[in-house]
């Protein structure tokens, strides 16, 4: 996704140098950097917004909701539309997608280990033979372990 954000970007700065038609005819140049940037950038944000549905990517959370138009705001600018903004903006979703990702295996491996500890804590107190206050406190461990649990799978 990445190389294609860069050949959009890269298309898009070479379009810039449309401006030295405007040398040749005054205010040509300057449209035709304009129709063309919009175009790519129309272009370019259905392109990413398509393939990152594909891949289940909803653009619902605020992280990302205002990524992609943002970027389309920012190539269809005269000379701003130089920035690599695309190519940022896909980096951006990319990373914020990669980084919940990881924050829910963690939290899953999290739940599944908090669980274990509340069943050896569980099955600890019950242990004939351990004195009354060892007793209460494996069951406060499991009940704490059992509340991260939830909390992790929450």
């Amino acid at each position: 996704m990445i190389a294609v954000a860069l050949l959009f970007d890269g298309v898009d700065f070479l379009v810039e140098f449309l401006e030295v038609l405007n040398l040749l005819i005054p205010g040509s140049g300057a449209l035709a950097v304009i129709v063309v940037s919009a175009l790519i950038s129309v272009w370019a944000w259905l392109t990413f917004y398509l393939w990152f549905k594909l891949h289940g990517v909803s653009f619902v959370s605020p992280k990302r909701a205002l990524t992609m138009p943002i970027a389309f705001i920012i190539k269809i600018i005269p000379v701003i539309g130089a920035l690599p903004a695309w190519t940022l903006a896909v980096f951006l979703l990319f990373m914020t997608i990669r980084g919940e990702e990881l924050l829910l295996k963690a939290l899953s491996k999290t739940e599944t280990g908090a669980r274990i500890a509340g069943k050896v804590g569980a099955v600890a107190g019950k242990v004939p033979g351990i004195s009354g206050a060892t007793r209460q406190g494996f069951k406060d461990i499991s009940q704490r372990a059992e509340n991260i649990a939830e909390k992790a799978k929450g």
